[in-house]
């Protein structure tokens, strides 16, 4: 791990779907950070997790090894062999918010990793995801369906843990202000502040200690959470397998660009809240609730916000 810890780590843990694959693109484009063949390695989900199920179709279980993972030390370093002169290495493994034990993990390896957390309002969050996973085939129920089977303990043992799970920000920041202190993360409210503004990248760059740059923002962004059409949808669930064959030989910059720019020229569907808005009020306030929790957070970690 030596090769990596030459250089300073940067980690975006997530929250899930809070705009990773943007910010990962948009400061990739400096010399000083590098980014990995995989954005999100996930090397760090302690041992014992890493089996659990990742993906539920409604006929079969893929396991957590076969969805191109860095399950070995030898692979996570691999995964950034191309990097030479950056100052930082970026590991945006999202998962490790729904694993703060991975915090632990880290603490293994390097002394004074940074951390970029983003945040969203969790029922948004959530029902993003769920079209994600939906649009990847790796969610076969309806929304309400797939909460109320998580409150009811039905997939303890999936991997993503569960929708209202993927939008806690308390284990993660309680952990990494326990190991690590308030000045290793900075935290941003994705929809109070726009990713792209000033304020916010230079937030990013003062935390990072960078000199300020102009950014190119034409990025992918993999904001799309469905094809308006059933080929398309078809294949791009028959690329997901194909990865999952063989990773390491599969999973690169050069298929990741490819797929990016199938997914950029692709037609996209109308967005359709239909489920959103058929969510029961128990479960509204479940998310509420949630929301609640996350807001204290943010207030008791006011300076280390950006919002």
């Amino acid at each position: 791990m030596k090769h990596l810890q030459d250089k300073k780590a940067l980690f975006i843990p997530g929250l899930p779907r809070c705009a990773t694959t943007s910010l990962v693109n948009v400061i990739g484009q400096r010399n000083e950070i590098g980014v990995g063949i995989q954005k999100e390695p996930h090397y760090f989900i302690p041992a014992k997790d890493k089996e659990k199920i990742y993906s539920f179709d409604g006929r079969k279980k893929t396991p957590f090894q076969k969805l191109g993972f860095c399950e070995t030390e030898s692979s996570y370093i691999a995964n950034y062999k191309m990097l030479v002169n950056e100052e930082y290495f970026v590991d945006a493994s999202t998962l490790y918010s729904a694993y703060p034990e991975s915090i632990k993990e880290i603490a293994k390896y390097f002394n004074a990793p940074k951390f970029v957390i983003l945040y969203r309002s969790a029922l948004s969050r959530a029902y993003s995801h769920y079209l994600f996973s939906k649009s990847r085939g790796e969610e076969y129920r309806d929304f309400q369906s797939a909460l109320n089977e998580e409150v009811e303990g039905v997939t303890s043992e999936w991997l993503l843990k569960g929708y209202f799970a993927g939008s806690r920000l308390t284990p993660l920041v309680n952990e990494i202000n326990e190991i690590f202190g308030k000045e290793s993360f900075l935290i941003i409210d994705i929809e109070k502040s726009d990713l792209y503004s000033k304020e916010v990248l230079s937030a990013i760059e003062s935390f990072l200690d960078l000199d300020s740059i102009d950014y190119d923002f034409a990025i992918y962004e993999n904001g799309s959470t469905s094809l308006s059409n059933p080929l398309l949808r078809w294949i791009r669930k028959v690329l997901k397998k194909i990865r999952q064959l063989n990773p390491e030989l599969i999973d690169n910059k050069v298929t990741r660009k490819l797929f990016n720019f199938f997914m950029s020229i692709s037609p996209k569907a109308k967005k359709n809240n239909s489920e959103l808005s058929s969510v029961s009020y128990e479960t509204k306030k479940l998310f509420k609730d949630l929301d609640d929790e996350n807001r204290e957070l943010l207030q008791k970690y006011a300076s280390r916000v950006v919002c």
